[in-house]
């Protein structure tokens, strides 16, 4: 009887301790869920405070029928899609490439951390603003320095609509979270137990197979942890995007991400009843996408 009265009080502890949290995240994230789910089953418009319900037919607009919504949202689930994709692979490549460099302690290795670091810390919107700068085709420093050494007849325009534009933000996006990676990749390799690397190079494996073989199965939990985030993070993507357009904010479509697409909608003439559908739309993606890397995590990770 005492024990059971002495777990309930540490039950009623651990409540009392998580309620202030609970809360806030109830606010904050579930509230807004919710009326997120509702306004898009209406027809809200910004600055309005009437709103019919229409039931599915926003949902039905975007996937189903045709015409321009259903096709803007197409083109720019597309490109975000395509954007994730090579985001994430730069990232996965540069971040771990650089980890494995720092963590056979080369000389200088924490400024060298600090300089891959450093982007990281500057806004989206800063750094999209500089580097529309150095790439303007009329006097931006990237064009004005290969016009200097002769590597090019006229400027070239990297930010034009296609695929130029898409790859040039996917790059800046790399390099710009190869830090943030770094740090987390060199997280999980120090927590590989040396004695299983020692082992390893004692039996004769290349550092090809030791890094297949034991580094990478150890990793997995840190691998799809920056895959969780890339995934959200390239969704999300919204003040880069419209700092690289600039004054031509639109014409650019391969560089409207779902994100900017959502702001022009909820506060255009399509609403925040559409905007939300879209991105309810877009957050059933990403719920299935994570669940689907945790069960990979679950799969892959090894313990030696």
């Amino acid at each position: 009887m005492a024990h059971s009265i002495r777990e309930r009080r540490v039950y009623i502890q651990y409540l009392v301790l998580m309620l202030p949290a609970l809360i806030i995240y109830t606010l904050f994230h579930v509230w807004p869920i919710l009326q997120g789910v509702s306004l898009s089953m209406t027809n809200a418009l910004a600055g309005s405070s009437s709103a019919d319900f229409v039931g599915l037919k926003n949902f039905s607009t975007l996937l189903l029928k045709e015409g321009p919504l259903k096709e803007i949202f197409s083109r720019s689930f597309f490109w975000t899609l395509i954007f994730w994709i090579g985001n994430w692979s730069l990232n996965i490549l540069l971040g771990l490439g650089f980890a494995l460099v720092l963590f056979e302690k080369i000389k200088f290795q924490k400024t060298f951390l600090i300089i891959i670091f450093l982007p990281f810390v500057v806004s989206n919107l800063a750094m999209g603003y500089i580097i529309r700068m150095i790439l303007d085709p009329s006097n931006g420093a990237l064009n004005w320095l290969l016009l200097k050494l002769n590597l090019l007849e006229e400027p070239a325009i990297l930010l034009k609509e296609g695929w130029s534009a898409s790859i040039t933000l996917i790059i800046i996006t790399g390099w710009k979270f190869t830090g943030f990676n770094v740090a987390l990749f060199l997280a999980g390799l120090v927590l590989i137990p040396g004695e299983t690397l020692e082992a390893a190079v004692i039996a004769g494996c290349t550092y090809w197979q030791k890094f297949i073989r034991i580094m990478v199965p150890q990793m997995w939990p840190t691998i799809i942890s920056i895959s969780v985030f890339c995934l959200t993070g390239t969704w999300q993507l919204f003040a880069l995007p419209v700092a690289l357009s600039g004054t031509s904010h639109g014409s650019i479509k391969s560089i409207d991400t779902i994100a900017v697409v959502f702001y022009r909608w909820a506060f255009g003439r399509e609403g925040f009843g559409m905007a939300s559908a879209l991105m309810f739309i877009v957050a059933s993606f990403l719920f299935l996408g994570s669940i689907g890397f945790q069960y990979v995590a679950k799969k892959k990770t090894v313990d030696y």
